[in-house]
């Protein structure tokens, strides 16, 4: 890496730059911070160890490192999407499935104290109950069975559904509001038995319920007697008189909230990870995007004519493109175009005779962000005179001869003129413009045909006149001879 060179590009540093980083910092935040929730710690801090090894690999252009690396990565992707296809798929579902507004009705104060006590007597009581408290997210899609219930929150209301006399105390209760909508709720079961450890049913659904949607879940162990909440991905035992303050911090977190406070609180969690994100796409921005070194490419320039003024022309043929050899860094090369490069030649003040052009970097155009190395050639010449407008009369030649008993008696052009463009010195010695010859020997009955006209050197039709003319070819019989008289 050559930090000087470096040092010179960033201060070529543009806005759409910023855009790029930013755009690819929220990827890596947003993949960072989903793995740090479904995988474990190590897994974790491997793939941010090979995204900076990638990186800097790129960046210090590490040949054998960046090629073993581009090999791999689609074995990697693929494993990753076998590995993770469930929690890809519900991160699918909880972007398309997300309740509204209206659907997170507020928790009062009073119906939360009466929860926290409720919660600590069935835990004095070793009786065992499991409270769902939604999110953002819907339920539905990941419990089932259950009973609707729509009841006002009381003491007496959750002991009687948890008591172990009643059908539904295996169960689940949803808490939306000051009800419970729902009891004897079916809850799916953990996919990682490891962080349930010992508990029972009870903690591997809650546990079930938190890893697939954001929903928090308040568990009553009957064997401990403790207080546990799964709450995204996580199970850890609470004090039964720190459960108010969680519930309420909960509620306040997924209650609908102004644009600017959620933008404001998003920006201040996770400060960490944010910087190591950012740190990432800074890094892959510099070996991925922005290649420090130079590069060589070819590319082929049209030449124009430009500003010729009337009464002159350029001979044939004239030189009509140049090779050039262009220089500049990867993202110059985008967005251009090779169709678009021309060499205009500037011909506003011509003289007669032969002009001669030393090609120069400002006479390209269409490749203003790259340096031009080489024009091959260098030197353009062509040549340029003065021309009149003349209508000269046209000739049909002929070749061969008709039969003997047959003889040509007219042969008539249409047009019988043809406006041409001809060099002033040239202009007096023309006296008409010649087809393509035609053989007269095929004849056999008068017939029109279409013919070539073939310009003389330097000599050009004025524009809108026919390249093609009809010729009208007239011939008779030719008279029998008289007989003598005997």
């Amino acid at each position: 890496m050559d930090f000087a060179s470096l040092r010179d590009g960033l201060g070529h540093f543009r806005l759409a730059d910023a855009f790029d980083i930013g755009a690819v910092a929220l990827l890596c935040y947003l993949g960072l911070s989903w793995l740090r929730q479904h995988a474990s710690r190590p897994l974790l801090s491997a793939a941010i160890a090979v995204l900076l090894l990638y990186a800097g690999a790129r960046l210090f252009n590490l040949y054998l490192t960046s090629l073993l690396f581009q090999a791999g990565a689609v074995v990697i992707a693929v494993a990753l999407l076998l590995i993770f296809q469930d929690d890809l798929r519900r991160a699918a579902e909880r972007l398309a499935l997300r309740r509204t507004p209206a659907a997170r009705a507020g928790t009062s104060s009073s119906t939360l104290d009466i929860i926290a006590e409720t919660v600590h007597e069935l835990a004095e009581a070793r009786i065992g109950a499991l409270l769902v408290f939604p999110g953002r997210e819907p339920l539905e899609r990941h419990t089932r069975g259950g009973e609707p219930l729509g009841g006002e929150i009381s003491r007496s209301l959750l002991m009687s559904i948890f008591h172990s006399g009643s059908p539904g105390h295996d169960g689940a209760a949803v808490v939306e509001g000051s009800r419970l909508t729902r009891f004897a709720l079916h809850l799916p079961l953990s996919r990682y038995p490891e962080k349930v450890g010992r508990e029972g049913t009870r903690h591997a659904a809650a546990m079930g319920l938190a890893e697939q949607c954001d929903a928090l879940v308040v568990v009553v162990s009957e064997e401990r007697g403790t207080v546990s909440i799964a709450h995204r991905g996580t199970l850890e035992v609470i004090k039964p008189a720190a459960l108010r303050e969680r519930l309420g911090q909960f509620l306040e977190e997924t209650a609908p909230k102004p644009a600017p406070q959620v933008v404001t609180r998003w920006l201040i969690r996770e400060p960490g990870l944010k910087a190591i994100s950012l740190l990432l796409a800074c890094l892959l921005w510099l070996g991925l995007a922005y290649r420090v070194e130079p590069v060589e490419r070819p590319a082929t320039a049209i030449i124009e004519y430009r500003g010729l003024p009337p009464g002159w022309a350029i001979a044939e043929p004239r030189p009509s493109q140049v090779q050039l050899t262009l220089s500049g860094r990867e993202r110059e090369f985008d967005g251009f175009s090779p169709e678009d490069v021309v060499v205009s030649l500037d011909l506003s003040r011509p003289s007669e005779g032969t002009l001669e052009f030393a090609l120069s970097d400002d006479q390209v155009t269409g490749a203003e962000n790259l340096e031009i190395l080489e024009i091959d050639p260098r030197i353009v010449r062509v040549q340029v005179f003065r021309v009149a407008t003349l209508a000269l009369p046209i000739e049909v030649p002929r070749e061969n001869e008709l039969p003997p008993d047959l003889v040509l008696t007219a042969i008539e052009t249409q047009p019988a003129t043809i406006h041409v463009q001809a060099p002033v010195a040239q202009a007096d010695s023309l006296k008409a413009i010649a087809t393509e010859p035609f053989d007269l020997s095929r004849l056999r009955s008068s017939k029109t045909v279409r013919l070539q006209l073939e310009l003389p050197p330097r000599v050009r039709l004025v524009e809108g006149q026919p390249p093609v003319i009809e010729a009208a070819v007239q011939i008779d019989r030719r008279p029998l001879p008289a007989k003598k008289a005997g």
